[in-house]
């Protein structure tokens, strides 16, 4: 008797786990966006010239591709490795759309030129989304960022957010 009732709490958890995962609570975005810096600022907190813990932050506007402006973006980035051409940059981006009401965070590790301070053009390079707010509230994925120029570069964002309303 008691191991069918043990089986039958083991089937309705499971049946709840499964209509209440992340899956029936999120749905999938692709987003498809320029950045374009307006402002960089370096600052140089170590020894002179590239050292450990230096950084960078900034900010500029977001355009759909057709160059109409969709929204804003900030950035920091830490120095965290310097290599023999190249740094390794440890980066975090908040995208916002709709004057701020909707965003999404990226981290992770921008290996950067040492000449240039930039990274590798029309090199892809994959960074976390790590959150977000408003209609991308609980963001969780990927986004893929390709530098076009020197002061531009190519997003392409995958991620889940979860079906909140408020």
């Amino acid at each position: 008797m008691s191991l069918s009732i043990s089986r039958f709490l083991r089937t309705l958890l499971t049946s709840f786990v499964l209509a209440f995962s992340w899956g029936n609570l999120a749905e999938a975005v692709t987003l498809h966006f320029k950045e374009r810096i307006t402002q960089w600022e370096p600052i140089d907190l170590g020894a002179t010239g590239s050292s450990l813990v230096d950084l960078d932050a900034g900010n500029g506007i977001l355009l759909d591709l057709k160059g109409n402006p969709i929204g804003t973006m900030d950035f920091q980035s830490v120095l965290t490795n310097i290599k023999a051409i190249s740094e390794n940059r440890w980066l975090n981006v908040q995208y916002n759309f709709r004057d701020g009401l909707d965003s999404i965070i990226i981290q992770g590790i921008a290996e950067q030129q040492s000449d240039t301070g930039l990274q590798t053009k029309d090199t892809p390079y994959y960074y976390a989304i790590t959150g977000g707010t408003g209609k991308y509230a609980g963001a969780k994925g990927v986004c893929k960022v390709v530098r076009e120029t020197d002061a531009e570069w190519i997003n392409t964002c995958k991620f889940q957010v979860l079906k909140i309303k408020f």
